[in-house]
């Protein structure tokens, strides 16, 4: 039995830095405020900040138009959770910021949101405002072997802009609408 456990505990030491460094790294990024502050373009072509859509609950979705099946299923159940809402959704503002922005221009953005609810909200910039936008709001993202990876959180704001939860991916419309409602 002794010889048992030894075996067990040197995997253990051998990932120890590893799992020190993991641990360092979310205590470090759980530290980090959200702010949810930005100042962008939406797919009108219009300069807007998140003064724009004060007074409404604002529900914020990073992703990117090419994104084959993170985006567009969490896109389609913010607009079923829109749909559920009815009439209460005019006081919600989704946003769906792109971490995308050589390729998600405003027109890219607004041929995208077609397919969806028509009260999403497409947002854009320069790489350097998406990158401060993303920092704003705890968010990862970057390529790798030519992919594009994003963390994949909804982030919920009351109607004066302070953070208050996030939802997280595969959520479905309903919950969604259920969230959202206990926070009109």
């Amino acid at each position: 039995m002794r010889l048992q456990s030894r075996r067990l505990k040197r995997p253990f030491l051998r990932q120890l830095p590893v799992l020190l460094m993991a641990l360092l790294l979310h205590q470090s990024l759980a530290a980090a405020p959200i702010t949810g502050k930005f100042s962008l373009v939406n797919h009108h072509g219009e300069q807007v900040t998140e003064k724009t859509y004060s007074g409404t609950l604002k529900l914020v979705f990073f992703g990117f138009t090419q994104c084959p099946i993170v985006c567009p299923t969490t896109m389609a159940d913010i607009s079923a959770a829109l749909t559920l809402l009815a009439g209460q959704s005019e006081q919600v503002s989704p946003l769906f910021i792109t971490i995308d922005p050589e390729n998600d221009t405003s027109s890219a953005l607004a041929d995208y949101l077609q397919f969806f609810h028509p009260r999403i909200v497409g947002l854009t910039g320069t790489s350097e405002a998406i990158s401060d936008t993303a920092k704003n709001f705890n968010v990862t993202y970057g390529k790798a072997n030519n992919e594009i990876y994003h963390t994949t959180y909804l982030y919920i704001f009351d109607h004066e802009g302070e953070f208050l939860d996030v939802i997280g991916y595969g959520t479905a419309g309903k919950e969604i609408a259920r969230q959202l409602r206990a926070y009109l």
